[in-house]
């Protein structure tokens, strides 16, 4: 009898638990991707797009690479400015193929628990926990 108790008790809790669950698949973090990535489309393009943000890469490869010199690069080709914290240690290590500028800026966001702060017509990257406590 006990023993019966506990299945209906351990079932019942089974499905209260799947009842109350909450479907996160369209949860989304913000991290501060650039608004101007809304309008780029998937690669690879056909035709170079005329926003230098939508931009593909064929390759990415980076072997221990400062995220400064990361985000240099990425300023650069896209004709932004990016303002790295200094504060901001982090060394990559990726291999990437057919990603846009705008993926792989959110994929280092993501990674590297990073947010990106649109300032005065620029981009301020900074750690997210640097990010909450200056809030």
């Amino acid at each position: 009898m006990r023993g019966i108790l506990v299945k209906i008790l351990l079932f019942g809790a089974v499905l209260l638990g799947i009842a109350f669950a909450q479907d996160t698949t369209d949860i989304k973090i913000d991290r501060g991707i650039p608004p101007q990535c809304e309008e780029c489309g998937p690669c690879p393009q056909e035709t170079p797009p005329e926003n230098p943000i939508c931009t593909c890469f064929d390759k990415l490869v980076f072997q221990d690479a400062d995220i400064k010199a990361i985000f240099a690069l990425l300023a650069d080709t896209a004709n932004v400015n990016i303002v790295v914290d200094p504060d901001l240690k982090v060394r990559v290590t990726l291999k990437l193929e057919n990603v846009s500028w705008c993926q792989f800026y959110g994929l280092l966001l993501d990674l590297y628990n990073l947010r990106s702060v649109t300032k005065e017509g620029y981009f301020y990257v900074l750690s997210n926990d640097k990010y909450w406590t200056q809030r």
